[in-house]
């Protein structure tokens, strides 16, 4: 990596610091298990997590990429710090403006690029609360993650089948008990191809090393479409397909009128690969917060959370609308008003890709 080839190891040859270790955690599972364990042993947030972890002499941690001035006067501190353990973050590449600075008590505080670094541990060894606290808990990114999944949820390709689903079982005569089993299954697998396109999709944008850009290309990639699907809403002439294909279509409509369970679960495995380009704008936004905000076994929790918030709506339908007279009112609903669904949806998109624009670093 260019940062630690350029700035990290000659400013430790510079300060005496010959014995440096490099770790790969993102492609030796050895180094990530300890890295997971220095970050326990520390106690290191969520939030003040890098893509890269410098451990200095077991008594300061530098998260990414600090300052070059701000780690030269750091490494050649004369004696021990003013604090007892300091931990320094700064997750931008190229030349960062801010960093921000913890003691491992009190809030985090956040510091200009040209803060010399014994402002910023008298501040800290003073506990002085004038600096800007800048630490995302884990509570509110699961929060975001829980919003953005229901948000998600309430897309039309999805709602479009399930509902084409519940109204053909109930025209076949099948008893509500087999309608909810059915119904059950086709959102279960819906969930698993969306849990698993997660997992895919998380692991493209963590491994390169530079999230904070695959972060905002989601969320650059969630306003382009959002704004595309509003102008469509809008303007009927402005063309722009984002369900899934006639042939997609046909396969998946073949599988429900079988109305057996496994043709349920092929389903709705089907209707999860096909309607990413419908509803995958937020989907790919959330996942790259989650790549500049957790670390990758985290975002694996984070992505099971984000579907089950996600098939919320389908199940409050399955469950709500179980009956013959109640699931063809709403189908009728759905097709007459596709238009409005598709343009708040779109509307939706936006709000997310700018939301998550303001939280990524």
């Amino acid at each position: 990596m260019k940062y630690v080839g350029d700035v990290l190891e000659p400013e430790f040859t510079n300060a005496g610091i010959t014995r440096i270790i490099k770790r790969d955690y993102f492609g030796d599972p050895a180094a990530r298990q300890e890295l997971f364990a220095v970050n326990a042993r520390w106690g290191i947030p969520e939030g003040l997590q890098s893509h890269l972890v410098t451990v200095v002499r077991g008594q300061f941690v530098l998260e990414g990429h600090i300052p070059r001035g701000v780690v030269r006067d750091l490494l050649q501190w004369p004696g021990r710090l003013p604090v007892e353990r300091l931990l320094l973050y700064q997750d931008q590449m190229g030349e960062p403006q801010r960093y921000a600075a913890w003691a491992f008590r009190g809030p985090v505080r956040e510091y200009d690029a040209t803060t010399p670094i014994a402002t910023t541990l008298e501040a800290l060894a003073r506990g002085d609360s004038g600096a800007q606290r800048v630490f995302q808990s884990s509570g509110i990114l699961a929060s975001a993650v829980l919003v953005a999944g229901l948000l998600d949820g309430i897309n039309p390709c999805a709602f479009g089948v399930l509902l084409f689903l519940i109204a053909f079982l109930f025209a076949i005569r099948k008893v509500r008990r087999d309608v909810l089993l059915v119904g059950g299954t086709f959102i279960a697998t819906l969930y698993l191809a969306y849990f698993l396109i997660g997992v895919g999709l998380l692991s493209a944008i963590t491994v390169p090393g530079a999230p904070h850009l695959a972060g905002r290309a989601g969320a650059y990639l969630v306003i382009l479409l959002g704004a595309l699907t509003l102008l469509g809403s809008l303007f009927p002439r402005f063309t722009l397909r984002r369900g899934m294909s006639v042939s997609s279509w046909d396969r998946i409509r073949d599988l429900i009128q079988k109305a057996t369970i496994p043709s349920a679960a092929g389903a709705g495995f089907l209707v999860g690969l096909c309607t990413l380009p419908c509803s995958g704008g937020i989907y790919v936004a959330t996942l790259g917060l989650l790549a500049t905000q957790t670390t990758y076994i985290k975002g694996l929790g984070y992505i099971a959370l984000y579907n089950l918030a996600n098939v919320i709506p389908l199940l409050a339908i399955l469950a709500g609308f179980g009956n013959r007279a109640a699931s063809v009112r709403l189908a009728q609903w759905e097709r007459a008003s596709s238009r409005t669904t598709k343009g708040i949806f779109g509307l939706i998109e936006i709000l997310v890709g700018l939301a998550v624009l303001t939280w990524i670093p």
